[in-house]
């Protein structure tokens, strides 16, 4: 109780359990071993507030509270660590608040959004007005929607790491940390409307 404390951000389209994703493919558990107290933010689905937030409504009001009670528990100010997604709202949070932070790691963080991507960037423009369609009438850009565009970025990927996995038996370790990481993979969150146009 008495470690410091590191404030691990998860992404707000995948679940922060990737980073506990089992008993030996565990950062969380590494840093615990380390002797560090890593405290795992879960942000649920949206609710009907949340479905109007903003990237800097998360920052601000969720995770603003967050922090606000992990000092006031330790008083002290603990590291971020922020993954994917994540990494950016604990950069916004640092630049918001530098003096109740202390470091920041930042794993697998998109940092330009507008780099590379071209036919993809271009079949989402053609997709847009129908997804705000979507947004605006769910208040939330769904999963599977999501996922669907997040596949359109590698669109031979789905096939290369199923032709790939052929090769390992169904009793192997390759075989078992694949159906661990694809179960993750399928069990997204809904993203936030305005969070999902910008």
């Amino acid at each position: 109780a008495n470690a410091p404390v590191v404030l691990c951000i998860p992404s707000l389209i995948n679940r922060g359990y990737i980073l506990d994703l089992s008993e030996d493919r565990s950062l969380i558990r590494t840093i615990a071993r380390r002797g560090l107290r890593p405290l795992l933010l879960d942000w649920g689905t949206p609710d009907e507030v949340e479905r109007a937030f903003t990237l800097g409504d998360y920052i601000d009001v969720h995770l603003g509270a967050v922090l606000d009670h992990v000092r006031a528990e330790t008083g002290s100010a603990p590291a971020l660590l922020g993954y994917c997604m994540g990494g950016n709202l604990a950069l916004g949070l640092a630049a918001r608040r530098p003096s109740d932070v202390g470091p920041l790691a930042l794993l697998a963080t998109p940092w330009d959004f507008h780099a590379g991507h071209g036919p993809a960037r271009a079949a989402l423009n053609a997709l847009r007005p129908g997804l705000e369609i979507m947004i605006a009438s769910q208040g939330t850009l769904p999963v599977d929607v999501l996922q669907t565009l997040l596949n359109g970025l590698k669109p031979g990927l789905a096939g290369s790491k199923f032709r790939n996995l052929a090769t390992a038996r169904s009793t192997s370790r390759k075989f078992a940390d694949f159906v661990v990481l694809e179960d993750w993979l399928n069990d997204g969150v809904p993203l936030a409307g305005p969070v999902a146009k910008a």
